[in-house]
Formats: C-alpha cells, structure tokens, sequence
C-alpha cells in the first residue's frame, strides 16, 4: 500500500514474502524526482528593474506555477526554460539569495547584491551644439565608465 499524505512524505508498507523474503517498491506518479539548481547568475548585483539571467538545471520546460524569487521576493520572469530563466529584480528586493521554486521544492541560493539605482541631480546644461561638454550630476554612477552600448 503507497500513501501520500499532506506533508509530502511517502509512507509505504514493507510486504514479507512466503520464503522469508522481502520486497519493497514504491512508485512516484507525476512528480519529478529532479531538483532544480542554479549554476550562475548573469550578474551577481544590480539595481532594482535591471535584468538577471540565472543558468542551471531542471527548471522546467515553461514557468506554469514555479516562482524565481530575490532574497523571498517574487521576480517578473521575461523567460523562462528548463536551463534558463531571466527576470528583472524586483522592486522590494534586498541583498541575499535568489532561488528557484519548482513544484513547491526550493533550488540551491546564489548570492545577489542590490545596489542603489543612479538618480541624476543636475545637468550642466540642458541644451547645446553637438559635441558639448555636458557634466551630469548625481549618484550612484559607479566607480568606473561602462563601455557605451
């Protein structure tokens, strides 16, 4: 006899054969065995609304009810495969681990850093010809340029 009872734990009986011998056997029907891993993060910090990709394995095929969550907030998933999910962090969010939920089991945490977002100030000027110099004021740049995108 197999039972599932509400918790999830699997409780079976152990049968003894005629001989002395025994048997055990139980079978799991329309659950997967597999536990979904993250390998990597595309970037293991940003800012609120910026884009993460998040590798790994056994994620599912598409998102149906499973959820990517930062630091146990819920994400917005722009896609979703089995070894691929990307979405953007969450406003809420805070520094800890991203997870996967799938079928109600938690994958492994990677660590993920939210940084403050950049917030203009002042502009030295508003208006100009091509090619003025313009200084931007503000916070949270960074302390080095990114190449030009």
């Amino acid at each position: 006899m197999i039972a599932r009872s509400a918790n999830g734990v699997i409780d079976f009986n152990m049968y003894t054969g005629s001989r002395g011998q025994s048997a055990a056997f139980f079978m799991l029907v329309g659950q997967s065995l597999l536990t979904s891993s993250i390998t990597s993060l595309s970037q293991n910090s940003g800012p609120v609304g910026a884009s993460v990709t998040i590798t790994g394995a056994n994620f599912g095929a598409t998102q149906g009810t499973s959820t990517l969550m930062f630091n146990g907030i819920a994400a917005s998933v722009t896609s979703w495969s089995a070894t691929s999910i990307t979405a953007t962090v969450p406003s809420g969010a805070t520094t800890g681990n991203v997870v996967v939920r799938v079928s109600g089991v938690q994958s492994n945490g990677v660590g993920f850093t939210v940084t403050p977002a950049a917030s203009i100030t002042s502009l030295s000027q508003t208006s100009g010809p091509v090619g003025a110099s313009v200084t931007i004021t503000g916070a949270n740049f960074g302390a080095t340029q990114e190449p030009a995108r």
